[in-house]
């Protein structure tokens, strides 16, 4: 069977993302950047692999895996659609609330995971990330997270990088998940925090014009989360927990940030991410 190569994508991880056809269907083939990689993406395919479907959400279907030259690779079903962080500027303001509700059925959040080594690994985590990145972000944000107590974090299955870019609105009317990302810490606030990270602070739309319309959606749909959240048992603590994650993971994106436009777009949510902290 014959292979060609359509185009390659676009995509975040460093991994190379590949539309291939042949003479009966399309497909996807994630490859691993290094061989130091090959491990991580091999979690990535696993998650996805394993993800479970539900009513209106779905993920692409792995069809195989294996290595070629020393790098991991995987294929995975086609799906044509528009990413949310595309539809967003279009979206019936409506239309926010039946979505965000489907992404809260979605997620593990009646799971009740907690490690007894949570803070620990928390801690061990922040600490090494202050060496990494020390003298480039304002020493606060590390003082925020380390006075913070990560008991509370919730271990369960996640899809580890939920941002309106690798969800896309399929032609039947699905919510289809890709991209999915492996974590020190898996867990449905952290794929809150990764939504509240467009939300507040909009990293999807860091390539994209932000129009007043497209923000007040913005706002309408964290204010939903919000209340979803502010609803659950210990609301106010899941809220706390979910707006430090957010700040972690903007402090995680620094050491990877090799263009000026994420240079940018990363000083000013540090110091966003900073404020919302101080005052949840």
């Amino acid at each position: 069977m014959q292979i060609h190569e359509v185009k390659t994508l676009e995509g975040n991880s460093g991994c190379k993302v590949q539309l291939y056809r042949t003479e009966r269907s399309v497909f996807v083939r994630k490859t691993s950047s290094c061989p130091a990689y090959n491990e991580r993406l091999e979690e990535q395919c696993r998650k996805q692999n394993f993800h479970q479907s539900s009513a209106g959400v779905c993920s692409p279907s792995v069809l195989t895996w294996g290595y070629d030259e020393g790098l991991f690779y995987f294929d995975m079903e086609y799906v044509p659609g528009h990413s949310l962080a595309d539809l967003v500027p279009v979206m019936k303001t409506y239309d926010i609330a039946p979505l965000i509700d489907l992404l809260f059925k979605m997620l593990h959040w009646n799971e009740k995971g907690k490690r007894s080594d949570s803070a620990m690994i928390f801690h061990s985590k922040i600490i090494s990330l202050e060496k990494t990145i020390a003298g480039k972000v304002p020493d606060e944000a590390f003082a925020l997270l380390k006075r913070f107590d990560w008991s509370a974090v919730s271990w369960t299955p996640c899809h580890g990088d939920l941002t309106l870019d690798n969800m896309i609105y399929t032609r039947d009317g699905k919510v289809c998940l890709i991209d999915f990302l492996d974590s020190f810490c898996d867990s449905w606030m952290i794929d809150l925090s990764k939504l509240l990270q467009d939300m507040e602070l909009h990293w999807s739309f860091r390539d994209r014009h932000i129009s007043s319309d497209t923000a007040l959606r913005l706002q309408i749909a964290r204010d939903m989360i919000i209340d979803h959240l502010a609803a659950m048992e210990n609301g106010d603590e899941k809220i706390k927990t979910v707006y430090h994650l957010l700040l972690l993971n903007v402090l995680r994106i620094w050491p990877y940030a090799k263009a000026q436009k994420n240079d940018t777009w990363l000083k000013t949510a540090t110091e966003k991410a900073i404020e919302l902290v101080k005052h949840i």
